[in-house]
């Protein structure tokens, strides 16, 4: 990526479901705009306590917390929510509703392996943003919890 967007920030996690352990990372901790990534965490806030304040400004997070989200999902969610929130993530469409093309990041990387998506893309202050977050495995239809082989998250900002 930076051969093509030197100055691009980035950060990612990857997370193995089945050993609950990080496989491997570059700047996990940093923090970056979260764009329309953060309607999953907000989905998981509404089931957790059946509320959601919007906040001002941008929202911030960064790949650590979204593995705590998708790790949250799979291990905690009861059965029913989670298969609709994991079947609406796999099923995402090529072209996004406003005509973008948000098969990037997972999708274009992995294109042979099943995933389920939460794209997100858009501007924070004068810098383009676009952010790839996800469960992959050739197992996650089977939406058994300790099945799912990866949880892997990337930001791209470049």
């Amino acid at each position: 990526m930076h051969a093509v967007l030197p100055n691009a920030r980035d950060g990612f996690e990857v997370f193995d479901l089945q050993t609950g352990t990080v496989l491997t990372s570059r700047h996990a901790d940093r923090q970056f705009a979260a764009m329309s990534v953060v309607k999953l965490l907000i989905a998981l806030d509404a089931l957790a306590r059946n509320n959601w304040v919007t906040p001002d400004g941008d929202t911030l997070i960064t790949p650590q917390d979204m593995v705590t989200g998708y790790r949250y999902l799979t291990d905690q969610v009861p059965g029913p929510d989670r298969d609709l929130l994991l079947g609406a993530l796999a099923d995402a469409p090529r072209i996004a509703s406003d005509g973008f093309k948000q098969y990037f990041g997972i999708p274009d990387g992995l294109p042979h392996t099943t995933w389920a998506i939460k794209q997100g893309w858009g501007t924070s202050g004068s810098q383009a943003v676009m952010e790839s977050t996800g469960l992959v495995g050739s197992d996650l239809r089977q939406l058994q919890p300790r099945g799912r082989s990866v949880s892997h998250v990337i930001h791209l900002t470049p």
